[in-house]
């Protein structure tokens, strides 16, 4: 997108007042419209140039750019991510801490690559950081307060004042609630770590097979792999205690 072509057609574009115009112009025009960071470049340059355009103040319009530049660029890095190329993938890794990219940052330090040592109590600074950042999207803010939740239930660690500190009864209570409501959302990975704490009793929960194997069948049947093999291996269990309830009612309303 940034080649030196594409870039006179937005030295172009941003002049043009009327943007249906432009794509009788040149039909390579529709992927500058189209592209998210360059519709702002057009709005800035029209809002800060004409006495007509005050809509937006300077201020406003930079904290638009940075939001847009941040998501493209973060997309840039999560496609180099994805190509399973460590070289790539270290590159990756140094777009996501350059622009604070904290759910991204919390996933490398908990799996960790040659570059990077797995450091858990780092990432469950980082997915505390990401699960708090006001204008980040739903779903990543979900994301983020999941990925945080697995980890402080399995090393029973939490973030207090950016400290690493024990958990207590109460933030046990928080955490089978956080992944109960998370699952009421759909999510497949909350449903099946909700589904394993009431049937095994986790975090000091009462023991519910029936509604934790709820849980676990919604996953498994949404295609979780975990799930899966998990069914796979108290099946005979599983399957005597559904002949004995003629009803299945499944915790998600698809």
């Amino acid at each position: 997108m940034y080649s030196l072509p594409n870039e006179i057609l937005v030295n172009i574009f941003i002049h043009v007042r009327i943007l249906i115009n432009v794509i009788f112009v040149c039909k390579r025009f529709k992927i500058i419209i189209v592209n998210p960071f360059f519709k702002i470049e057009w709005l800035s340059y029209h809002n800060l140039t004409s006495r007509n355009h005050t809509f937006f103040d300077r201020e406003t319009i930079e904290t638009i750019k940075i939001k847009f530049t941040k998501e493209f660029v973060t997309r840039l890095a999560m496609n180099l991510h994805i190509t399973n190329s460590l070289e790539n993938r270290k590159k990756a890794f140094e777009i996501f801490n350059k622009i604070n990219c904290n759910l991204w940052l919390g996933y490398y330090y908990q799996h960790g690559y040659h570059f990077v040592e797995i450091d858990e109590d780092k990432a469950l600074k980082y997915y505390h950081m990401a699960s708090n950042e006001d204008q980040s999207e739903k779903d990543i803010l979900q994301e983020a307060l999941l990925r945080k939740t697995i980890l402080m239930m399995r090393n029973e660690k939490k973030v207090i004042d950016d400290k690493i500190v024990d958990i207590d009864k109460d933030d046990k209570i928080q955490i089978t609630n956080t992944f109960k409501e998370i699952a009421e959302f759909g999510n497949v990975e909350a449903s099946f770590i909700y589904g394993t704490i009431l049937i095994s009793g986790k975090l000091d929960n009462e023991i519910d097979l029936l509604k934790g194997s709820n849980y676990i069948f919604y996953a498994a049947s949404s295609g979780h792999r975990d799930a899966k093999t998990f069914l796979n291996k108290i099946y005979d269990d599983i399957l005597d205690l559904f002949n004995n309830h003629t009803h299945v009612i499944y915790p998600i309303n698809n």
